[in-house]
């Protein structure tokens, strides 16, 4: 817990799991809550029945050149690689790879008044398996705001969506998906590998209603 004034970096050096290493545990193998300013460099998250990186109330979240690999156990609760509730200001995860994570690869829950600033997700590997959900999934709810930018990554293999946004009551979002050149993601799915409701799923969830606004850009 860095508090609201603190910040971490793990910066490793130039090298895949020179940052560390976090291996065969049973429960979560990070846990943030109430942080501001983390930055997690050329880590190695291996063989965790838990969550890979647990956020809850996080600000400014930096992750980049680290692999996520055999991550979570269970789909009921919600497990994932990257699991936030409350994501806020600028955060990223650029040039990672996340390999066969249940239940969802990354999942961005929001509730309250979060307000995400910007989320980008650039460079990176999403590589599913026949059991997981979502390679990406975001759920806003409340009166929550966000804008995510999704660019130049490679999705391979979902069981469920590659890429489901759901919101509820007042929730905004503007996201774009794709972009030219180095900005275009790939989508692939091989094998018996079927998407749950399709690569990419817009939709308003709960009895709630929604009536809050949706801003896409998708090439």
């Amino acid at each position: 817990n860095t508090g609201t004034t603190g910040n971490f970096t793990v910066a490793g050096n130039g090298g895949g799991g020179t940052g560390g290493t976090i291996q065969s545990k049973t429960g979560d193998a990070i846990q943030l809550t109430n942080v501001d300013g983390v930055s997690l460099n050329y880590m190695t998250v291996i063989n965790i029945n838990g969550n890979g990186v647990l956020g809850n109330t996080v600000t400014d979240f930096a992750m980049a050149n680290s692999t996520f690999t055999n991550i979570a156990d269970t789909l009921t609760p919600d497990e994932a690689a990257l699991f936030f509730n409350n994501l806020q200001g600028l955060s990223s995860f650029t040039n990672n790879t996340i390999t066969n994570a249940l239940d969802d690869q990354i999942f961005v829950n929001q509730t309250g008044t979060a307000n995400l600033a910007l989320f980008t997700l650039t460079g990176n590997a999403f590589n599913g398996h026949d059991t997981d959900n979502d390679a990406f999934r975001y759920q806003g709810i409340n009166t929550t705001n966000g804008t995510i930018e999704i660019k130049g990554n490679t999705f391979i293999n979902s069981d469920g969506d590659f890429i489901q946004i759901t919101l509820e009551n007042a929730a905004n979002l503007n996201i774009t998906v794709g972009g030219a050149g180095a900005e275009t993601n790939s989508f692939t799915n091989t094998g018996a590998f079927i998407p749950l409701a399709g690569g990419i799923t817009f939709s308003p969830g709960g009895g709630a209603g929604w009536n809050g606004r949706l801003d896409f850009d998708i090439n």
